[in-house]
């Protein structure tokens, strides 16, 4: 059976990338913060702030990146309120806005 090439590359850019941890530096009373809104939005405080950062990366890029496809291969993110581990594909979706518009 012969693949087209075009069709390989399609799916390889619908696959999910791999999930990396990195760590981060705060303070006490702004972590709390964090950990709230994460908590708003049913997230863990983990992967809000990677969705956090991202959204002020991709609004910096002044549109060179764009969210959708940044997000295209976005692994999956937990729902806190489901419990459990399992993960959900969202593509940059669900757990509120992320598209920063604009800043003050």
């Amino acid at each position: 059976m012969v693949v087209d090439k075009n069709i390989r590359l399609e799916i390889q850019d619908q696959m999910v990338e791999p999930r990396i941890r990195t760590q981060f530096t705060t303070f006490p009373s702004a972590l709390a913060e964090i950990s709230d809104a994460a908590y708003n939005r049913r997230m863990t405080t983990r992967e809000y702030v990677g969705r956090a950062a991202l959204a002020f990366a991709v609004y910096d890029s002044q549109g060179e990146v764009s969210w959708e496809d940044i997000t295209a291969g976005e692994p999956g993110m937990t729902n806190i309120v489901l419990g459990g581990h399992r993960k959900f594909r969202l593509r940059g979706r669900e757990h509120g806005d992320w598209q920063i518009v604009r800043l003050r």
